[in-house]
């Protein structure tokens, strides 16, 4: 048989498998016989939840008829079943892992379902409490500051759509892998998990601070019911019931914004008296003055928390969070990069206007004395109240809303990871979302479990929601120049000391910034030598402002010692690339003696990995004791050409695809057959 028949053939089923995956939900429904299902049996086959979800509403509403609590529960209830009967069951890893979205989708539901959802996954309800808090300190400024992390959205669209376009890459972990190595992904799997593990507490306590003081009864069942929720209808669906539920959940979000902040501007009419007896000229939650006597547009006016929101949204944070990393990796690149856009802009907009209750609160303790201090600082929960129950309990729904969908990517994200991770520990290489079993989706809805529990612990210390963005930020700040750099870094070389020396000085630094605010007796960073301005964040911006640099000069100067001499004269470094102008055949035949011979002089850099044919040149075989210059497969089942003598310690290949992507599989690769022989376990 011609050499070319196997990879055909396996192309030829992975496309056709791909195609009936992706109209897997448009199918009509059959039972055994042939005839058509019913709706409601179609509906039961995709949703078969729906009877318990309708026995849940009925015992719910008899225990809150018994019970009698406060109504915000019953919105919470509500909002709960409908979220897990509108749920569809994931049958495919494609549906499970990617929502259903291939990696060449164009069409408008793509763009509509990644533009909504990248919009509200980041609209967290830590990131709207904190611009409501920032607005009562800083005014409309606060808003704005708090709104500079959104250019993580431009920022993460225009490096990954590089990293697809030109290189192929299916995730931030493989391209890590491929260009830094095994360290550089472990080190970066590690950071993203701890993201995700502060998402769950970090916006769990938010929603429960509706429901009670922190520790009551009432505190509590709030914030397990908001974790439990959205793991309920995610391990349903995976990440297709995230994006389905976000498009509702945006919906809701802007539209309840708009009723709060009417509410606001009538009653901002009702203080014109207080705030002329006050000598306030500016009376109307945009233009308050939280501040009398500072200028708006200096560090202490909040400039500085902008340029730190900038700094980090730029270079560090967007690719910290695989809540938005993962969706830079659907639908077709250029279609994602409209998406990102257009959600991004809309989720800043949406912080700005949402700080808005944080200044109004302020105005309002400020000119009524009869109003509780507490509103002063501008939480969500203590303005809301001062507006009356029906404004409270919209207000409720918004924080549950932006809580549940940002929760709900989190689980999608952590099942992704815990997929990825599972072929690592034997291949080296992270697993591809587009060829995951049943057996990686089985694993993907336990490790959701696993960090729902612990990602809740953190709630017994009462920690602070701010230091979730502002803290972590500043850990991750040397991870921007490494990830950033794969747009340009050459195919055919190896940095690793580059990502690692930015990465972990990066780390150092963010530790030695936290110690020193949460023990200063032990650590004491608090004079001017430590600060930028006198600000609120002088410090933090002093942080990041050195450790950027430091970060970036650390990557520098171990890539040029890495590409320059490494490379070229370090055998760890040489050995893991198809060395220049290699001579295939010669190699075959020392290698193997009593091997065949390739009936052909081709040379490793005469192979063009994007003119690349399907086949290789009539007559190339393979022998027993080297895998020459043969179609392959990684153990991602990706067909491959390359070559590579046993005892080096990588094995380079060239990827056969429309997409090329360099690929550095490790030497222990499964057993492929190969043109009717074994390559063996090379």
């Amino acid at each position: 048989a011609p050499s070319s028949a196997p990879t055909v053939l396996a192309l030829a089923f992975r496309e056709q498998g791909d195609k009936m995956m992706t109209s897997n939900d448009q199918e009509v429904f059959s039972n055994s016989s042939g005839a058509s299902l019913s709706m409601w049996q179609r509906m039961l086959t995709t949703m078969p939840q729906l009877p318990d979800c309708l026995l849940l509403l009925i015992v719910f509403e008899i225990a809150y008829a018994t019970i009698k609590p406060d109504v915000q529960w019953q919105w919470m209830g509500l909002y709960g079943v409908i979220l897990l009967a509108m749920s569809t069951y994931a049958r495919t890893p494609l549906d499970f892992f990617k929502g259903g979205i291939t990696d060449k989708a164009t069409d408008k539901k793509s763009f509509g379902l990644l533009a909504g959802s990248a919009f509200i996954s980041w609209i967290f309800a830590k990131s709207i409490q904190n611009s409501s808090k920032l607005g009562a300190k800083f005014g409309f400024m606060g808003g704005v500051a708090y709104s500079a992390w959104y250019s993580s959205f431009s920022s993460a669209a225009i490096v990954i759509y590089f990293l697809r376009t030109r290189h192929g890459y299916a995730s931030l972990p493989e391209a890590i892998n491929g260009r830094y190595g095994a360290f550089a992904c472990v080190s970066f799997m590690m950071a993203i998990t701890y993201r995700l593990y502060q998402e769950i507490w970090s916006n769990s306590t938010v929603v429960a601070s509706f429901y009670g003081e922190y520790g009551t009864t009432s505190w509590w069942m709030a914030a397990i019911l908001s974790t439990v929720i959205p793991l309920g209808y995610v391990t349903l669906g995976g990440l297709r019931s995230s994006l389905t539920s976000d498009a509702l959940q945006a919906f809701l979000a802007v539209l309840l914004l708009v009723v709060v902040l009417g509410r606001i501007g009538t009653k901002v009419d009702g203080y014109s008296d207080e705030c002329e007896a006050a000598g306030r000229s500016r009376c109307n939650a945009a233009n308050w003055d939280a501040n009398p006597g500072v200028d708006t547009f200096t560090l202490e006016g909040g400039l500085d928390l902008v340029l730190v929101g900038l700094l980090q949204g730029c270079f560090s944070y967007p690719f910290f969070d695989p809540v938005l990393t993962d969706r830079a990796f659907l639908a077709e690149p250029k279609t994602m990069l409209r998406a990102f856009i257009t959600g991004g802009s809309c989720a800043a907009l949406f912080i700005m206007l949402f700080s808005l209750i944080g200044s109004y609160g302020n105005m309002a303790a400020t000119l009524d004395p009869s109003i509780d201090a507490a509103v002063k600082s501008g939480t969500p929960a203590d303005v809301a109240r001062t507006l009356g129950t029906p404004v409270f309990s919209i207000a409720n729904i918004i924080f549950l809303t932006t809580s549940i969908s940002t929760l709900d990517s989190t689980f999608a994200s952590t099942a992704k990871l815990a997929a990825e991770i599972s072929s690592f520990a034997s291949t080296w290489v992270p697993q591809r979302l587009s060829e995951c079993t049943e057996t990686q989706m089985a694993l993907g809805r336990f490790a959701m479990r696993v960090i729902a529990l612990f990602g809740t612990l953190p709630l017994l210390q009462e920690p602070d929601e701010l230091s979730a963005t502002t803290v972590s930020g500043t850990v991750v700040m040397g991870l921007g120049p490494p990830v950033i750099a794969l747009i340009w870094l050459p195919r055919d070389k190896f940095y690793p000391l580059s990502f690692l020396s930015s990465f972990w000085l990066g780390v150092a630094l963010g530790v030695v910034y936290q110690v020193s605010g949460e023990h200063p007796d032990q650590l004491d960073m608090s004079g001017d030598d430590y600060k930028v301005g006198q600000g609120s964040y002088a410090k933090l911006l002093w942080f990041n402002l050195v450790g950027s640099a430091s970060a970036l000069g650390a990557f520098l100067l171990c890539f040029l010692v890495e590409h320059f001499y490494c490379n070229q004269h370090v055998a760890m470094y040489r050995d893991r690339n198809v060395p220049s102008g290699f001579d295939l055949t010669t190699a075959a035949s020392d290698t193997a003696s009593d091997g065949p011979q390739a009936e052909t002089n081709m040379k490793a850099a005469d192979i063009d990995p994007a003119v690349l044919p399907v086949a290789p040149p009539i007559g190339v075989v393979a022998s027993a004791g080297f895998p020459g210059p043969v179609f392959a497969t990684n153990p991602h089942g990706d067909a491959y050409a390359g070559m590579a003598p046993v005892q080096h310690g990588f094995m380079p290949f060239m990827h056969q695809q429309p997409q090329p992507s360099p690929f550095m599989a490790p030497i222990h690769m499964q057993p492929a057959p190969i043109m009717g022989m074994n390559v063996g376990s090379a």
